[in-house]
């Protein structure tokens, strides 16, 4: 059971890095989205 425990821990330490990296992802992604729409808004608006 102790090694289970041992990659419990390290599931969750791996967990953590990857929630960071998908947290960033979605930063990125969102901003991304975000300055597409106001572009798009923008360029539509002055056409």
């Amino acid at each position: 059971m102790s090694a289970n425990a041992v990659e419990n821990t390290n599931d969750l330490d791996t967990q953590r890095r990857n929630n960071r990296r998908v947290g960033i992802l979605l930063a990125l992604f969102a901003s991304a989205v975000f300055v597409t729409v106001i572009i798009r808004q923008w360029v539509s608006g002055g056409a």
